[in-house]
């Protein structure tokens, strides 16, 4: 299987969706958490988190997200699609312009059109991945434990790199954390490497577990 790359992570502190209409959010929210969203012991965790409505999950993090027990990444897909199907009812494009694959696709023509100088990096950063010689895609496609394994780079100068990604990715705007209190210091980068690592342990797992979505905590 093949491990999460540098983009992979990055995307993991970018929120759900994006670009949505300006509307969607609080129509989103007047739904709450919608009909059949996986298990009423999940859905009580998210609430319990301070997601209490699809409004708040569409702008949420998969890192936020996946911080709440029992989500991980077969229960993170199953929501996006759950909110997926509910921006569907509201906007004729939505099953479109928002689907994850698009999403992505975006994100990386963003990054095929930036060249890797403008990336906000110290120069120990891009001496060390050698950003000269390099585009941010081929950047951002790189995986971490193959980078580490060259002894050039470590695991701060990784980090540094993930959120130049992030910041680019986002247009440069900050976002606060969702939740039931504001973050100190920056804990969705934390919780993006878990996921990552998460996501390079459950690939396997995820095609032998197809029931997942059933709770029987």
């Amino acid at each position: 299987m093949p491990q999460p790359v540098l983009f992979d992570e990055a995307c993991a502190r970018l929120p759900l969706f994006e670009n949505l209409p300006a509307d969607a959010p609080e129509r989103l929210a007047a739904a709450g958490l919608g009909r059949g969203l996986l298990t009423a012991t999940v859905r009580g965790r998210l609430r319990k988190a301070g997601f209490t409505d699809m409004g708040r999950m569409a702008l949420a993090t998969p890192a936020e997200l996946t911080t709440v027990r029992k989500i991980g990444p077969i229960r993170l897909a199953a929501i996006r699609a759950h909110i997926l199907a509910e921006l569907a009812k509201m906007f004729p494009d939505a099953r479109t312009f928002h689907a994850a694959e698009t999403t992505a696709a975006r994100r990386i023509d963003r990054l095929r059109s930036l060249p890797a100088e403008r990336l906000p990096l110290s120069a120990a950063a891009r001496t060390a991945l050698g950003c000269a010689c390099v585009g941010s895609l081929a950047l951002a496609l790189r995986g971490r434990r193959d980078c580490l394994k060259t002894n050039a780079v470590t695991a701060g100068e990784l980090d540094e790199v993930v959120t130049a990604f992030v910041h680019a990715l986002s247009h440069g705007r900050p976002r606060r954390a969702l939740g039931t209190s504001p973050p100190e210091g920056e804990p969705t980068k934390d919780a993006a490497e878990a996921l990552s690592a998460r996501m390079l342990r459950e690939r396997e797992w995820e095609a032998a577990a197809p029931n997942i979505l059933t709770d029987k905590a």
